[in-house]
């Protein structure tokens, strides 16, 4: 997913503004991903969303600075989003690999299968296993209720409340002046 351009960013103007303006533009992107990221639950929805939750979060750990402990909150907010949001794809990862398993292994079972059925015996090592892709099979369960525990995680934590405490507290930081620390205090 391409980052969304931010529009009016100029070189000279201060770290502030220019964090203010990459802050509300990776907000709206954020904000706008997640309904359809949440509702469908769909792989490269929520990849989207993990990455703009990943870019919400850096800008806002190298710029906190500037806006003081709202920022923190928004940053810690981002960054729960982007984890669950990842553990999520690591399971479509690995639900992708087990189902190019089980495939392999149906497909090596049908050709011992065609063998046995010419009345000669394959050996060994062109049968496929079956309690292999039994396991197989209990593994891709297993990986489906994880995801769906982590996707009602993150609707929870991401649910319409989060979304507007995750805006109220970014607009806070982007009013709040943090003030330099005074020297030889």
């Amino acid at each position: 997913m391409r980052a969304r351009a931010v529009a009016g960013l100029a070189a000279r103007e201060s770290l502030r503004k220019g964090a203010e303006r990459i802050i509300s533009t990776r907000l709206q992107e954020l904000l706008e991903l997640a309904p359809l990221a949440l509702a469908g639950g769909e792989a490269r929805a929520l990849h989207d969303l993990r990455i703009a939750a990943k870019r919400m979060r850096y800008i806002l750990e190298l710029t906190g600075f500037c806006f003081g402990e709202h920022a923190e909150a928004a940053a810690a907010s981002a960054r729960a989003i982007q984890e669950l949001a990842g553990a999520i794809h690591d399971y479509d990862l690995l639900l992708e690999r087990i189902g190019a398993h089980a495939t392999d292994f149906t497909r090596e079972r049908g050709q011992a299968l065609a063998v046995q059925a010419q009345g000669e015996v394959p050996p060994a090592a062109e049968r496929a296993d079956l309690a292999t892709c039994a396991a197989l099979g209990s593994l891709a369960i297993e990986c489906q209720a994880q995801r769906a525990l982590l996707l009602a995680q993150l609707r929870t934590r991401f649910d319409e409340d989060q979304r507007s405490a995750l805006r109220r507290t970014l607009l806070a930081a982007l009013r709040t002046r943090q003030r330099p620390a005074r020297q030889g205090a």
